[in-house]
């Protein structure tokens, strides 16, 4: 059976918001675990067609279908607004649950599937499920009795995620207004950025370089979360050895996402801890942040790039414009930085280290679940669980 045997593409009409309007967009986020508002904007900023989601729907990011990008809409996001990247779909209900359609599609082994049927300019990130393609995908549908079993199972577990998700973001809210009151309000003399930290701007991707004698992992935006690198897609191209030299990452270097066309990832700041063994350099669509000896600590200049990026002051450095906004190697040296000294640094960083010490294992507690949520989806689409039996069981 075919995708397209059980789903019919919802193609709703383009809404053009009045420029005094208020359009929240919604994202589909990876591995299945929902939709969410990854942005706001007034109608005046909204640039190409937007769609409104309908609850109940069957929804995909076509950039991350291999990401295991697909949820069903909730009925709180009924008005929100997605691009033509988010393409939607109605179940048939008597033959299948969407719910069920979005955790199969969701699974580690669909998604090796739209990896493989996905096209595009680049090796991955840009590559698209296109949706002719996706409605030829397979899918083995059990009973509807097995199908609401599997839902309610695979409901708990991601409950469970959602929770681990839920504290970690209530502790990084704390944790954001306590840095803004010790790095943001300090009472100390104003410097250049530059004064301050070591800044440089990575180095341009070519395709001549995409071989070569001294292939070498680099980071870029992608790469590059909030607080926390993402290194399931790490690429590489060829530096010699000046050029490792001079963009290799070390202990502590704090990474910012130099450009974006969302105004919510322009700024966004995590630091390198040697994850990648080996020398491993960074692009140009990144600034490295480093810490002068004698001037500033590793610690201090992570917790000034979060602060810069939370407080909006590198978004506001990149200023307005259409399409990405870039920060800039210039913009960024010039920024205006309150600097302790460096034991007023050692202060700050002894009250914010630990509560973010503790986002982190949250995060990593909320991973260990994504991933048993993972191999226990795995097992049932298999049929290694035997899920009427259970059912029984727990009656």
């Amino acid at each position: 059976m075919q995708l397209r045997d059980v789903l019919q593409q919802h193609k709703p009409d383009a809404l053009v918001p009045a420029n005094e309007e208020r359009v929240r967009f919604a994202g589909v986020r990876w591995y299945g675990l929902g939709l969410f508002v990854r942005e706001e904007r007034s109608g005046s900023e909204v640039i190409g067609k937007c769609f409104p989601l309908k609850p109940g729907a069957l929804i995909y990011n076509r950039l991350f279908a291999w990401k295991q990008s697909f949820a069903v809409v909730p009925a709180e996001f009924a008005g929100v607004m997605v691009s033509s990247e988010f393409p939607q779909f109605d179940v048939e209900r008597e033959r299948a649950i969407a719910e069920f359609v979005a955790l199969y599609c969701a699974s580690p082994q669909f998604a090796a599937l739209a990896k493989s049927e996905s096209t595009g300019a680049a090796a991955v990130s840009r590559n698209r499920l296109k949706e002719v393609h996706f409605l030829q995908l397979p899918i083995l549908l059990p009973s509807l009795e097995e199908q609401r079993t599997i839902v309610d199972l695979m409901t708990r577990v991601t409950d469970a995620v959602a929770a681990a998700e839920s504290e970690a973001a209530m502790l990084m809210e704390v944790l954001r207004l306590r840095r803004d009151e010790l790095v943001g309000a300090v009472e100390s003399v104003r410097v250049r950025a530059d004064a301050a930290f070591g800044i440089r701007l990575g180095r341009q991707r070519s395709p001549e370089r995409a071989t070569g004698p001294s292939m070498t992992q680099y980071l870029r935006s992608a790469n590059v979360g909030y607080d926390e690198l993402r290194m399931d897609d790490v690429m590489s191209m060829d530096f010699d050895a000046k050029e490792r030299e001079r963009y290799r990452l070390l202990d502590g270097d704090v990474l910012v996402s130099e450009g974006s066309a969302s105004p919510t990832a322009v700024g966004m700041p995590a630091v390198w801890h040697d994850e990648l063994d080996g020398p491993v350099c960074f692009q140009n669509t990144l600034l490295r942040y480093r810490a002068i000896e004698g001037i500033t600590t590793p610690d201090f200049v992570r917790h000034w790039c979060l602060w810069a990026y939370e407080s909006g002051q590198f978004r506001e450095t990149a200023g307005e414009a259409p399409g990405v906004r870039h920060i800039g190697f210039k913009k960024a040296s010039a920024m205006q930085v309150r600097l302790p000294n460096l034991d007023q640094q050692a202060e700050i960083t002894a009250v914010l280290n630990p509560m973010a010490d503790a986002v982190a294992a949250l995060r990593a507690e909320a991973q260990r679940l994504l991933e048993l949520r993972s191999a226990l989806l795995e097992a049932l689409l298999a049929g290694e669980v035997d899920l009427l039996g259970a059912a029984d069981e727990e009656e």
